[in-house]
C-alpha cells in the first residue's frame, strides 16, 4: 500500500534532487509497516510525518549558503504573494472566510474528540480513579451482588489501593425558611475522601462513623449552596436540613471547585460495611476504585475478570463479570462519536479545501503569461509550484488565526453548558491543537499544491505565444463539477430545513391556540414504591393522590394531570375510526393523543364545546372505554360531521386496543402547535400503570408562586416524589423554542456557507473559462455570432451544475421532510412556497455567481480578442 499521495507530493516538493529518492523510500516503508496494523491511523500518521519532514527540509533548505536565485522560495515571493492578496480581495475574502469556516470546525471537532477519548478528573491523581461496573451476562444490565461478593472484592483486588462507593440522584431538600428545593445530591463513601481534592473550608469532612448503623444523619454541603439557600446564616455548621424526610445536620462545607462524583449541592455518607462483607450497598449506589500505586488500569481489569468467576451467578445461563473502566470513560460510544466526528472535520475540509482551489487554479490559468515569462528567465516548474503553495499558505495562515479564535469562542459556549459533565473541558489541548495544524496544513496542501500543479503541467513557455486557445484546455475535472454539484445540493436541502425549522418558531412564539397564562405545570413521577427513610414503611403514590393535593392547595381553581401538555406535541400513532351508520366505510388514520385525568380540561380551560368530558367513574376498572376529541379532528377527519357515539382505537401492534366511544368534544389545545396539519387528536382516560406525568394547576396570581406550597404538600405524602421542571404554561416546550431558533439559525448559516463554496466553484470555473477562451469568444463576435449564442457557449455547463444540483436538492429537501417524525416536538413541512422560495434564491445566487465573467466576456472585442495571448 503506497503512502498517501499529498504525503509523498508534500516531501517530493521540499526535498533537494538529491535526497528526495531515498526520503521517499523511507516514508514508504513507514508507511506500509503501520498499514499493516491499521490503515486509518496509517493514513493520519504518515501524513503527519510528511508535514515535520517537509518542515524540517524546507528549513534546512533557506538556511543553507546557496544564492536566493536557488533557494524554493524568497523574500520576493512572499512579497508578490501579499501584493496578489490585496489587488483581488474577492478571491482573498472568499478563500480566506471559506478556510477560516473549516478551520474552526476542525478545531470544535477536534477538541470534541480530545474531550470524549482523553478527559481525566481535573485533579492530582485524578487518572488513577476507575469505575467498577457488574454487569449481567448475556443481557448486559446492571447485577446486584450479595455481601458476600463485595467482600470478596474487597479481599482480593490488590490491583486497587481502594474501594469505594458513589451515587447521585436528586432530592427534596427543605432549607431554612421553609422552602422545599430539588436539590442534585450525592452519596460518597467517608473513607474515600483522603484520595479526593476535598478540603472543607468550614467543618469537616465525612468520617466512617457517620456511616454506621444508629449514626446521627449528617450531611456535606457546598459553599454555592449556602450563599444561594442560605445567606443570611454566618454559620451553618450544626443546622439542620431535611433531606428526602430526613432531617440532617451540617458538619463540612466543601469549596465551589470541588464536583465529585457530580456537580452536587449536598453530600451524605454511603455506609461501608460492603467492604467486610457484611452488607450490600444500596440500591442506587455503585462501586469506584483508586489504582494502587504502579498498578495500571489493565492490570485490574484482568485482575477482575479473573475475580468474575467467583462472583455468584445470579439465575442459570447467566454470569456476572466485573469491568473496570476510567472514571471519564464513556465506552464504545465515544469512539463512535469520535469517528464521526473526524470523518465530519475531514469531509469539511476536504470540501472547502477543494474550492479554493478551483479558485487558485483559474487565477492561476489567468497567470500563465506571468509563468511563462518566470520559466524563460530560468525559474523551474518547482519554483512556480512554490511560490502558489505560498500564497495559499499565507491566505490560510490568515483563516487559522479567524478560525482558532471563532473555534475557541464556540468551545468557551459548550463549556458553559449545565448539562456536562463537571470533567468535561471543551477546551483545545495539545492534541486537539496538533491535529488542527496538520489538518490545516493539509487544507493548504490540497487548495495551493493541487492547482499549482494542474496549472503548471503545460509547457510554460508555450504561454509566450498564446497556446493554441483550445476550449479543452479548460477541465476541472469530473471529481470537481461532481463536488459543486453535491454542495448546490446540500445547500438547498439545508436552505430548505431552515426555513421549516424557522416556522417552527413563530409558531411557537405566536400561538394560534389561545391557552390560560395562569397555569403552573410540572412533571411528577407515580405509581412508584419507595421506602420512607424515617419510618421504613413502603409508600405508593398514585396519580389521584397528586391529583387531589394539588387540588386542595389554597389558590388552586383546578388541577389535573396528563401524559402530555400542550404545546408537547404528542407523537402521532396509528388508530382505526370506526364506520359511520350508513356513511363511509372504517379508515386508518395517525393520530396524536393523551392519556388525562377528569379534572384536567378544567384546569386548562377546555371547555366542552359538544358531549361531555371525563367522569369519575369512566376511570373505573370496569368502565365501557371512552374518548374525548378536539375540535380539528372533527374539521379534519369528519368534515365537521358530530363524532358522538363514533368509535376510534389505537391500533399499535400487533394487538389493536379496545374500541372506545366518543364521548365529547373539547377545542384545540395545542397538541401540534409546530404543525397544524396534526392538531386532530384525542384524549382519554389516565391508565392506572402510568407512570411519567405532569400536573396543570390554574391558579390565583403568579403561578410560580405556588411551586413551593405544590413540594411541600407532596413532600409530606412522600418525601421522593420530586416536583421537576415547574413552570408556566406558555413556557411549555422552551427547549424545543430554543431548538427551533438555533437550528434554523444554524442550518441557515451552513446553507448559506454550503451554497456559497458551491458558487465559488461556479465562478471559479466561469472565470477559467472566459480566461482561457477570450480568442474563442472574439472570433466567434467577429464571425457574427448573436450574444445568446455565446452566452449558451459560456454559461452551459455552469447552468447544468446549478440546474442538476438545484433538482437534487429539491429531491432531498422533500425526502428530509420524513425526519421530523425523529423530532420532539411537531414541524410543518414548510407550505407549498418554502421550496420555491430556496430556488428562486439558488438561481439569483447562480446568476450573481456567473454575471461577472460573464460581463467580461460580453464585453469582448474582437480586434482585442484576436491580439490576445
Amino acid at each position: 500500500m503506497s503512502a498517501p499521495r499529498l504525503a509523498r507530493l508534500l516531501v517530493r516538493l521540499a526535498a533537494p534532487g538529491d535526497r528526495r529518492d531515498d526520503t521517499l523510500g523511507d516514508l514508504e516503508e513507514a508507511h506500509r509497516r503501520r498499514a499493516a496494523r491499521s490503515r486509518p491511523r496509517a493514513w493520519m500518521l504518515t501524513m503527519a510525518e510528511s508535514v515535520v519532514i517537509a518542515a524540517a527540509l524546507l528549513r534546512e533548505r533557506l538556511r543553507d549558503g546557496r544564492p536566493a536565485s536557488g533557494r524554493w522560495l524568497t523574500a520576493g515571493d512572499l512579497r508578490l504573494g501579499l501584493r496578489l492578496m490585496v489587488r483581488q480581495p474577492i478571491l482573498t475574502a472568499t478563500a480566506v472566510v471559506s478556510l477560516a469556516v473549516g478551520i474552526a470546525v476542525a478545531t470544535v471537532g477536534f477538541a470534541f474528540t480530545e474531550t470524549l477519548l482523553f478527559s481525566r478528573l481535573p485533579f492530582e491523581g485524578g487518572d488513577r480513579v476507575v469505575t467498577i461496573r457488574t454487569v449481567e451476562q448475556p443481557s448486559r444490565d446492571a447485577a446486584r451482588l450479595s455481601a458476600e461478593d463485595y467482600g470478596l472484592i474487597t479481599r482480593q483486588a490488590t490491583t486497587l489501593e481502594h474501594l469505594g462507593a458513589i451515587s447521585g440522584s436528586r432530592e427534596n431538600v427543605v432549607v431554612p425558611g421553609g422552602a422545599v428545593e430539588t436539590l442534585i445530591t450525592a452519596g460518597l463513601t467517608p473513607t474515600s475522601l483522603p484520595y479526593l481534592p476535598a478540603r472543607p473550608v468550614a467543618g469537616r469532612l465525612l468520617v466512617p462513623s457517620d456511616g454506621a448503623p444508629g449514626a446521627p444523619p449528617v450531611v456535606m454541603v457546598s459553599a454555592r449552596f449556602l450563599r444561594r439557600a442560605m445567606p443570611d446564616v454566618p454559620d451553618a455548621i450544626g443546622r439542620t436540613l431535611e433531606v428526602a424526610g430526613l432531617r440532617r445536620t451540617i458538619v463540612g462545607v466543601l469549596p465551589d471547585e470541588f464536583e465529585f462524583p457530580n456537580s452536587a449541592d449536598l453530600w451524605t455518607p454511603i455506609p461501608e460495611g460492603f467492604r467486610d462483607g457484611r452488607a450490600s450497598l444500596p440500591g442506587d449506589a455503585s462501586l469506584f476504585g483508586i489504582l494502587a500505586p504502579g498498578r495500571s488500569l489493565g492490570a485490574a481489569r484482568d485482575q477482575l475478570e479473573q475475580l468474575s468467576d467467583r462472583i455468584g451467578h445470579p439465575a442459570p445461563g447467566s454470569s456476572v463479570r466485573l469491568e473496570a473502566a476510567g472514571f471519564t470513560d464513556l465506552g464504545p460510544m465515544a469512539i463512535d462519536m469520535a469517528t464521526a466526528a473526524i470523518v465530519a472535520v475531514l469531509a469539511v475540509l476536504l470540501v472547502i479545501a477543494a474550492n479554493v482551489g478551483n479558485l487558485i487554479l483559474a487565477r492561476s490559468f489567468a497567470r500563465q503569461r506571468e509563468f511563462a515569462l518566470r520559466a524563460a528567465l530560468g525559474a523551474s516548474r518547482r519554483r512556480i509550484v512554490g511560490q502558489i503553495f505560498l500564497e495559499v499558505l499565507l491566505l490560510g495562515l490568515i483563516a487559522a488565526a479567524i478560525g482558532i479564535v471563532a473555534g475557541d469562542a464556540a468551545l468557551r459556549t459548550f463549556n458553559r453548558m449545565d448539562e456536562l459533565p463537571f470533567w468535561a473541558d471543551f477546551t483545545a489541548g495539545p492534541r486537539a491543537t496538533a491535529m488542527v495544524v496538520v489538518a490545516t496544513l493539509v487544507a493548504t496542501m490540497v487548495a495551493g499544491a493541487w492547482p499549482a500543479l494542474r496549472a503548471t503541467r503545460r509547457d510554460l513557455a508555450a504561454g509566450l505565444h498564446g497556446g493554441d486557445g483550445r476550449a479543452s484546455d479548460v477541465r476541472f475535472g469530473r471529481a470537481a463539477g461532481t463536488m459543486v454539484v453535491v454542495q448546490i445540493a446540500l445547500s438547498v436541502m439545508l436552505l430548505h430545513g431552515a426555513l421549516i425549522l424557522a416556522q417552527g418558531f413563530r409558531a411557537f412564539t405566536e400561538p394560534t391556540v389561545p391557552l390560560p397564562r395562569d397555569v403552573l405545570t410540572a412533571n411528577v413521577n407515580v405509581n412508584a414504591t419507595r421506602v420512607d427513610a424515617a419510618s421504613g414503611d413502603r409508600v405508593t403514590v398514585r396519580a389521584e393522590d397528586v391529583e387531589r393535593i394539588a387540588r386542595g392547595l389554597p389558590g388552586v381553581r383546578a388541577a389535573g394531570l396528563t401524559t402530555a401538555l400542550p404545546r408537547q406535541s404528542p407523537r402521532p400513532v396509528p388508530v382505526e375510526l370506526d364506520a359511520a351508520e350508513g356513511g363511509a366505510p372504517a379508515s386508518r388514520l395517525r393520530l396524536p393523543s393523551a392519556e388525562v385525568t377528569a379534572g384536567f380540561f378544567d384546569a386548562v380551560e377546555g371547555r366542552v364545546l359538544a358531549g361531555r368530558g371525563f367522569r369519575p367513574g369512566d376511570y373505573a376498572p370496569d368502565a365501557p372505554p371512552v374518548a374525548v376529541v378536539n375540535a380539528p379532528f372533527v374539521e379534519r377527519v369528519l368534515g365537521g360531521a358530530s363524532p358522538l357515539g363514533r368509535r376510534i382505537r389505537a391500533a399499535t401492534g400487533d394487538t389493536p386496543g379496545p374500541w372506545r366511544t366518543i364521548v365529547g368534544v373539547v377545542p384545540d389545545l395545542g397538541m401540534s402547535v409546530g404543525d397544524p396539519t396534526q392538531a386532530a387528536g384525542y384524549y382519554v382516560p389516565l391508565a392506572p400503570e402510568t407512570t411519567f406525568l405532569y400536573v396543570a394547576m390554574r391558579v390565583t396570581g403568579d403561578p410560580l408562586e405556588h411551586t413551593n406550597p405544590l413540594r411541600r404538600a407532596l413532600l409530606d405524602l412522600d418525601p421522593g416524589l420530586i416536583v421537576a421542571r415547574p413552570e408556566r404554561l406558555e413556557d411549555v416546550a422552551g427547549d424545543d423554542l430554543v431548538f427551533f431558533k438555533w437550528g434554523s439559525v444554524t442550518l441557515v448559516g451552513l446553507g448559506l456557507l454550503t451554497l456559497g463554496l458551491a458558487l465559488a466553484g461556479v465562478y471559479a470555473m466561469m472565470s477559467l473559462i472566459v480566461a482561457r477562451r477570450t480568442r474563442e469568444i472574439g472570433i466567434r463576435l467577429a464571425l457574427g455570432a448573436t450574444t445568446t449564442r455565446v452566452v449558451r457557449a459560456i454559461v452551459g455547463r455552469a447552468a447544468w451544475q446549478v440546474g442538476t444540483g438545484g433538482a437534487a436538492g429539491c429531491l432531498l429537501a422533500l425526502l428530509s421532510l420524513g425526519m421530523r417524525a425523529n423530532l420532539a416536538s411537531r414541524l410543518g413541512d414548510g407550505g407549498p412556497w418554502t421550496l420555491p422560495v430556496v430556488v428562486v434564491l439558488l438561481l439569483v445566487a447562480g446568476l450573481a455567481a456567473t454575471w461577472i465573467p460573464l460581463r467580461r466576456a460580453l464585453g469582448v472585442r474582437p480586434g482585442d480578442a484576436l491580439r490576445a495571448e
